[in-house]
C-alpha cells in the first residue's frame, strides 16, 4: 500500500478526498489543513480525517486586510511542512495556493494527484486555467520556492473529478472519476422541500445583481437556506437557515430532505453540479448581465440544471 502527503484547503476537498486514497491503494497519510474560515464545517471534515491520519495540522490564518499577512500567517505554522516527506503521493486541490506550491515542490520522488476545487476546475474564466500572479505573486513564488501554476499543472500524473465530461486543467487521459454511490430514489407520494443555495455574492455580484437575486428567491417556495462558510451578508427572502451540523451543503442537504424529492435554486454554485441526480430538481439563477453567464448557462444545462436569466 502507498504512503501520501495530503494538502487540503476545504470542506468539499475534505469530503471526497477519502475516496481519492481509496482509490490509490493508500495506507498511510500525513495531512495539512488550511483554512481562512474555521468555520464548523472545516472542523467537522478535519476530524473526521485525522482519526486515520498518521499525523495532521490545522492551520488557521484569518483574512487580513493585506494578504501578505496572512500568507506569513500559514507560512509560520505550515513551516514544519515545507520539506520532502518521503511519501509514494502528493494529494491537493487549490493548485494556486503559495504554500501548498512550496511543499509539493519538494516532493521529489512523489506523484503529484490533484482533485477538483468546486467549479474551478471546469470555468474556463477561473484562474486555474491562466494564470494571473501580479509581481507580488511572483515573489512570493520566488521566495518561497513554489512551483508557479504552469509548472504545477505540468507535474500533475493525475487529477480526480466528479465530473469527467468536461475539460479540465490536465489533459483527459489524466482525468479519473471519482466514485460515488449511485443517487437513493425519491419517495413518489413525499412533498417536495427546496433549498436556496446561498453564496459569498458580495465577492461577485453587484448590489443590483444581487436585489434582483433576492427578489426572485423571496418568490419561490423555499423551506431552507443554505448558508455558504464565506456568506457574511445573506439575503433576506424570509426562509430559515439549515443547521447543517458540520456538514457540507450536499450531505446536509440530503439529511434534512430524509428521501423527500429535492429542490435545489442557487446562482453559479458548485452544490448544483456536485449534488448531480441526488437532488430531483435544479435551478441556476444567473444574472442577464454577468460577464460569462452563457458559459455559465451552458455547463449548468449539461449536468440537468435549468437556468432562469433575471
Amino acid at each position: 500500500m502507498k504512503t501520501a502527503l495530503v494538502l487540503l484547503r476545504t470542506p468539499f476537498q475534505a469530503s471526497i478526498v477519502a475516496k481519492i486514497l481509496d482509490q490509490e491503494d493508500v495506507g498511510e497519510f500525513d495531512l495539512l489543513y488550511f483554512t481562512q474560515n474555521n468555520a464548523e464545517e472545516d472542523r467537522y471534515y478535519f476530524n473526521t480525517l485525522t482519526k486515520h491520519a498518521r499525523s495532521a495540522a490545522y492551520c488557521h490564518a484569518p483574512v487580513r486586510r493585506f494578504d501578505i499577512l496572512g500568507h506569513m500567517d500559514w507560512y509560520r505554522q505550515a513551516r514544519s511542512w515545507i520539506r520532502d516527506h518521503g511519501c509514494d503521493l502528493t494529494i491537493m486541490a487549490s493548485i494556486d495556493n503559495y504554500i501548498f506550491g512550496a511543499i509539493a515542490y519538494r516532493q521529489i520522488g512523489s506523484e503529484l494527484i490533484t482533485m477538483d476545487d468546486g467549479t474551478a476546475n471546469l470555468f474556463k474564466a477561473a484562474g486555474y486555467y491562466t494564470d494571473r500572479s501580479n509581481r507580488r505573486g511572483r515573489a512570493y513564488r520566488y521566495l518561497l520556492g513554489a512551483y508557479d501554476l504552469s509548472e504545477m499543472k505540468k507535474r500533475i500524473s493525475r487529477h480526480y473529478t466528479l465530473h469527467p465530461q468536461f475539460e479540465n486543467i490536465v489533459s483527459r487521459d489524466k482525468l479519473r472519476s471519482i466514485q460515488s454511490s449511485p443517487p437513493s430514489p425519491a419517495k413518489a407520494d413525499a412533498s417536495p422541500i427546496t433549498f436556496f443555495i446561498g453564496g459569498p455574492f458580495e465577492e461577485v455580484l453587484t448590489q443590483e445583481q444581487i436585489y434582483r437575486l433576492a427578489a426572485h428567491v423571496r418568490a419561490q417556495p423555499v423551506d431552507y437556506y443554505i448558508k455558504h462558510p464565506r456568506e457574511v451578508a445573506p439575503l433576506e427572502i424570509g426562509a430559515p437557515f439549515l443547521d447543517k451540523s458540520g456538514l457540507i451543503a450536499e450531505d446536509a442537504i440530503m439529511r434534512a430532505a430524509a428521501g423527500r424529492p429535492v429542490h435545489l435554486i442557487g446562482w453559479f454554485s458548485s452544490v448544483l453540479f456536485n449534488i448531480g441526480g441526488r437532488a430531483t430538481r435544479r435551478t441556476m439563477l444567473l444574472p442577464k448581465d454577468a460577464s460569462h453567464n452563457r458559459e455559465q448557462a451552458k455547463m449548468a444545462e449539461a449536468v440537468g440544471c435549468e437556468t432562469v436569466f433575471l
